[in-house]
């Protein structure tokens, strides 16, 4: 399993992070700072191919159209 997952040093991404690598699946940590960038194609790039994507930080991984 793949995840993409914003928030993984906060308190509760430290946690699920640590549970989905302990069980063997692949976490792609999307940081903080490729959230304040405003091309939504790059947001879409960190996520393509994931199975899931948990987002715990602040800002919205991309605008709705």
């Amino acid at each position: 399993m793949q995840i993409s997952m914003s928030g993984a040093s906060g308190f509760i991404g430290n946690i699920l992070k640590k549970r989905f690598i302990d069980k063997g699946w692949l976490v792609n940590v999307i940081t903080r700072e490729s959230l304040l960038m405003e091309d939504n194609e790059f947001i879409a790039k960190k996520i393509e191919g994931s199975d899931v994507v948990i987002n715990l930080a602040e800002p919205p991984l991309g605008k709705m159209d």
